[in-house]
């Protein structure tokens, strides 16, 4: 069938930075999985690694509006490396099988960042 849904997000850092300073692990255990959190924590730069996940989230569930689909928490959908260090989005398994339903086909991530801005694109095929 083809592409069904895109969505692209952009992030300042500082703007994660700053919600990490003043919620702390409220605001991380709220929007990011515990392998996620574990992953960019021990990154020298980790409001950046945070940043771009949470750019990844934010595009994917824009990607999502075509779709039709229940609102989702950000952290049903988890962003991990693949071996060859590609980023994927891996849903949690209750959002899995509402993408299957929707016979999803292929999820594709593509995340990049400057020094000050992050940002995320996702393209979904059915």
């Amino acid at each position: 069938m083809g592409i069904i849904g895109t969505g692209i997000d952009v992030i300042d850092i500082h703007r994660i930075e700053a919600l990490i300073e003043k919620k702390g692990d409220r605001f991380l255990n709220r929007v990011f999985t515990e392998k996620e959190i574990e992953y960019c924590s021990a990154k020298a730069d980790s409001a950046a690694c945070f940043a771009a996940r949470f750019a990844a989230k934010e595009a994917f569930y824009k990607a999502c509006g075509n779709l039709r689909m229940k609102p989702f928490a950000l952290k049903e959908i988890e962003v991990a490396n693949r071996p060859d260090g590609k980023p994927d989005l891996k849903p949690g398994k209750s959002l899995q099988k509402r993408l299957e339903k929707k016979s999803i086909r292929a999820v594709h991530l593509s995340i990049t960042h400057t020094r000050i801005t992050t940002a995320a694109l996702v393209i979904i095929e059915k």
